[in-house]
């Protein structure tokens, strides 16, 4: 990490560093490893989906005729896709919704001058 100059004396104490050390190890890791689990869960969810390949085209599945119904392989593993896209798609809306609820928290709450 990038401190200032003027910082270094307080950064060069060994209280601050284990400081540093501990609640990154103790905290911010876990919660680092968890959060690249979920997007790397995510990233296979996207391409084990969009990588099947299917032989109907763009139309709608009604609308295949039942021979290309036969050869396509629509995966078997589609609900499963789905909850992991829609939980994603939820966790981003609520940390969206959150840092906007913060900023016009603070907006609202600024000093007057």
């Amino acid at each position: 990490a990038r401190i200032w100059s003027f910082h270094d004396e307080v950064f060069q104490k060994m209280t601050m560093r284990a400081i540093i050390t501990c609640v990154w190890d103790g905290l911010l890791m876990p919660a680092y490893l968890v959060n690249l689990l979920f997007n790397v869960v995510e990233v296979a969810a996207l391409l084990s989906w969009g990588l099947t390949p299917s032989t109907g085209g763009f139309l709608p599945w009604e609308l295949w005729s039942e021979h290309d119904q036969e050869l396509s392989t629509v995966p078997q593993h589609a609900p499963f896709c789905w909850s992991v896209l829609l939980a994603a798609v939820i966790r981003d809306f609520v940390n969206l919704l959150w840092w906007f609820c913060m900023y016009c928290y603070k907006w609202l709450h600024r000093p007057s001058f």
